[in-house]
């Protein structure tokens, strides 16, 4: 009988696990030739699970023995199991053939017994890269891809750096443009679905088309009109010219799903050389012999539905609100269409968000219920579909104020992808956890997108939230060498120059801002806020005063914050108070903004934070 105890008295003994190889010194898993580098809390916590085989382990067992005195351990532990179940390839769709299984309201039982087992003998090393890219979030099936290759003795896969491939952006003439858009999207999706890519985002992507960043491989594509139909020709680039590859599709005009299909056929195909080295030979050929299987499941979604989706994913990505609008438009349409299409209802569901919440372009009462509905619609259609378990994380957080039902739709989304770079998981954890927890958030994520704008951009806003002011303003700052120009960038680094108390080149900044964009109601609350932090107490209320003029749309937030920095206690907790009743979603930063530091010592403040945390989270 194995002996399931041994690890009371040595945890370094490497074991049998249903087929794996477990070497807790080394912090490996092997199974199938694939071995895969551990942290050691996830060894930790496996070890923990095969104390007692079989039986189930309570979650705050597993959090004492981990993570003891960790405030938010519970997120860390839902990671870990998500990070566990993808090192031992046990992320099966079908929860029964699981090996560890979560048990409802009490924790995880490990099912299967460990056994002891010799360390493996010394030599080379057969790696197999796997990578699994969903297309279940645009054409309601999934695309395997499987790969062999062989790695040298003294590379550990730990060290091995992932591949930076970029897609950049699609050359399109006007009436391609929502196609060229969401393509791109959805190649990002794919490959980021395997674990051997870094890829890039979309600013980092719109820096290489510049000629600004380097990347080991580059997908550039352009889409036109060709005499039978339209014409798609993408070219694979990489530095060291282990790959060169060209793919032109033809299709008829309205023939845009089966264009689809043929592109992400070739991304995963023709991207999958780069792992191989020495490889130029056009995988097509390749395809019937075992070193590559690939299996496209027919498109389901109508033409139709499919056009009026495309459209609205491009008039959403530019976030205007306007055009966002007319993107819910494009959705709701495309949903009536085709009732089961999951992603057109996921979209429409964070776009109502932004439209009711964010933008306030819609009466946000009737819209939070919309935007429920829709993601919930998305979530049963299609489970594993991650954009909607995001979106409604962030509904129950900021909207509904359930934290319980939030933290259950981001484990959720953690199983499905464990590495996902979530801006609303940030928003969870600062709300109800420490600051500490969603600073290695923040830091997570830039690592994993160490160019992008983007992230640093995001990472500076929720790092100022977090109180991690010097930090904030270095990673701001670097953001705007790298965008000057950026409207968001420049505000982003005027409020935190403003809050470490650089008043002259803060007011500098926003007095050029306000120039530009005299209506911008946000703009004006900050460059209030600037001006009063520098004395300069009139000039800060004038500015307010004009901001909240009779035709002002001022959020509640923005009239708060104005009041707050001059002096207007009582008016600006009632403002907070409609932006509790309105639910906005600025709201979810107040715990720790330096924006509120005027009303934090006042009673009222701490009912505010209070009600927007709602049941406890702990």
């Amino acid at each position: 009988m194995a002996n399931t105890r041994l690890w009371t008295t040595d945890k370094d003994t490497p074991f049998k696990l249903a087929g794996r190889l477990v070497d807790p010194a080394r912090l490996e898993i092997v199974f199938e030739g694939e071995t895969v580098v551990v942290e050691p809390r996830v060894m930790a916590l496996l070890l923990q699970l095969c104390e007692t085989p079989n039986q189930p382990v309570r979650r705050d067992a597993l959090i004492e023995a981990v993570w003891p005195g960790s405030p938010g351990a519970e997120s860390s532990l839902s990671n870990a199991i998500s990070l566990l179940r993808q090192a031992l390839s046990d992320q099966t769709g079908n929860a029964a053939l699981r090996l560890i299984k979560t048990v409802p309201k009490i924790g995880y039982c490990l099912k299967a017994v460990p056994s002891l087992a010799e360390e493996p003998k010394t030599g080379k090393r057969f790696a197999r890269v796997i990578m699994f890219g969903s297309l279940a979030v645009i054409l309601g099936g999934a695309l395997l891809l499987r790969m062999m290759t062989t790695a040298d003795d003294n590379i550990e896969p730990s060290t091995e750096e992932r591949l930076f491939v970029v897609v950049a952006p699609i050359a399109a003439d006007d009436p391609f443009r929502p196609l060229a858009h969401a393509l791109a999207r959805d190649a990002v999706t794919l490959l980021e679905a395997g674990a051997a890519y870094r890829v890039a985002d979309q600013s980092e992507a719109y820096r290489v088309s510049a000629g600004e960043l380097e990347a080991d491989l580059v997908i550039a594509t352009t889409i036109e009109k060709s005499e039978t139909g339209i014409r798609l020709r993408a070219r694979w680039s990489s530095g060291d010219a282990r790959l060169d590859a060209v793919r032109e599709i033809d299709v008829a005009p309205g023939a845009v799903l089966a264009l689809r299909d043929q592109w992400l056929e070739a991304i995963a195909v023709e991207t999958a050389l780069v792992l191989q080295p020495g490889t130029t030979d056009s995988l097509a050929s390749q395809q019937d012999t075992e070193d590559a299987e690939i299996s496209l499941p027919p498109t389901t979604n109508s033409a139709e539905a499919f056009e009026a989706y495309l459209n609205g994913l491009y008039l959403a990505s530019q976030y205007r609100p306007d055009l966002m609008l007319e993107a819910i438009n494009n959705f709701e349409r495309a949903t009536r269409l085709d009732d089961k299409f999951a992603m057109a209802w996921a979209q429409l569901g964070a776009s109502l968000m932004q439209a009711g919440s964010h933008q306030g372009t819609l009466a946000s009462g009737a819209t939070r219920a919309r935007a429920r509905d829709a993601l919930l619609k998305a979530v049963t259609l299609q489970p594993g579909l991650a954009l909607a378990h995001d979106s409604l994380g962030d509904y129950y957080n900021c909207i509904a104020r359930e934290p319980l039902l939030a933290q259950r739709a981001f484990d959720q989304l953690f199983d499905i992808s464990p590495e996902f770079a979530s801006p609303a998981y940030t928003r969870l954890l600062l709300l109800h956890y420490s600051a500490d927890e969603a600073i290695a958030q923040i830091e997570k994520n830039i690592v994993r997108y160490p160019d992008s704008l983007t992230w640093r951009l995001i990472a500076a806003q929720h790092l100022l939230a977090a109180g991690q002011i010097e930090r904030a303003l270095t990673l701001a700052e670097q953001a705007l060498q790298m965008a000057p120009d950026f409207t968001e960038t420049r505000l982003t680094v005027a409020k935190i120059r403003s809050t470490v108390g650089r008043h002259d080149e803060a007011l500098s900044m926003l007095e050029a801002l306000y120039r530009q964009s005299p209506t911008s109601t946000r703009i004006a609350a900050h460059y209030t806020i600037a001006l009063a932090r520098a004395e300069r107490l009139q000039e800060a209320v004038a500015l307010r005063d004009r901001m909240l003029g009779a035709a002002s749309q001022a959020k509640s937030t923005h009239r708060s914050i104005a009041y707050a920095w001059t002096g207007e206690a009582d008016l600006a907790f009632a403002a907070l108070d409609d932006a509790l009743e309105e639910r906005e979603f600025g709201l979810c930063y107040i715990s720790k903004e330096p924006i509120y530091a005027p009303l934090r010592d006042d009673p009222r403040f701490d009912e505010i934070v209070q009600a927007m945390r709602g049941a406890d989270i702990s």
